[in-house]
């Protein structure tokens, strides 16, 4: 068995991956960016279970906040196969960030 340590890892000069999302009460999206330039992005509309499972109705802005942090997870979750490459500089942005 053996352990690989990174110089760069040490001191911190892993390429910045940068996350863009943005929700509204009908959906949520992401662009995925590498040495900034977009990779990979996704949508998704919201379903009734999610409607259903966080108590807010569809087109109501009362929910904003959870569809922006769910809008995060997802990300975290579609491009986790990044991350595990090694150490990385995750920036995260979005308009309620």
């Amino acid at each position: 068995m053996t352990k690989t340590y990174l110089l760069r890892h040490r001191f911190n000069q892993a390429e910045p991956i940068r996350i863009q999302l943005d929700a509204c009460p009908f959906g949520l999206g992401g662009i995925l960016m590498i040495k900034g330039r977009v990779t990979e992005f996704f949508t998704s509309d919201l379903t009734e279970l999610d409607f259903t499972k966080f108590q807010h109705k569809r087109g109501d802005a009362a929910g904003q906040q959870i569809w922006e942090c769910l809008a995060l997870l997802v990300c975290l979750r579609v491009w986790a196969r990044f991350g595990k490459q090694g150490r990385c500089k995750l920036e995260v942005t979005g308009d309620s960030m």
